[in-house]
């Protein structure tokens, strides 16, 4: 097993984050469903996967798409606190998401803030999965501006 099969990715963030009720919040606001967002980011991290010989799974009565579920269930975004399995990738995104913090005038990072440095992250997967639904980083700015207005 490699190394990077250890490690905290992008993708494994949004895949945490879209587990919390306030990021699916916030994607709707933005047209999205978070389980179509969910599942495009699933398609593009099996793309990421080494060859899998499909007929030997189905064969042996392995559903791939229940495995990943049931290997990546949400859990939340405390699951990516240990920045020492972190790729450097994901460690940009959780700086990033504490300047986003910052620019918006709080010491607490919310999911909001997460959404955004993921969606700012030039991840392929991650960005893919964002591109793919034509979500623009203003549009989900100002819905994460407006909600945090509200709650506050």
């Amino acid at each position: 097993m490699s190394a990077d099969r250890h490690e905290v990715r992008p993708e494994h963030l949004l895949r945490a984050v879209l587990g919390d009720a306030a990021a699916a919040d916030l994607l709707r606001g933005v047209g999205l469903r978070p389980d179509e967002v969910r599942t495009t980011l699933e398609h593009r991290c099996l793309e990421r996967v080494d060859v899998v010989d499909d007929e030997v799974l189905h064969t042996e009565g392995i559903d791939l798409g229940a495995l990943l579920d049931a290997l990546h269930e949400p859990r939340g975004v405390a699951a990516a606190r240990d920045l020492a399995r972190c790729s450097p990738s994901a460690r940009r995104v959780l700086l990033a998401a504490v300047g986003e913090a910052a620019r918006a005038g709080t010491a607490t990072i919310g999911a909001g803030h997460v959404l955004l440095a993921l969606r700012r992250s030039r991840d392929p997967v991650v960005a893919g999965t964002f591109a793919e639904h034509r979500c623009g980083v203003a549009e989900l700015r100002d819905v994460v501006r407006r909600r945090g207005r509200r709650a506050g």
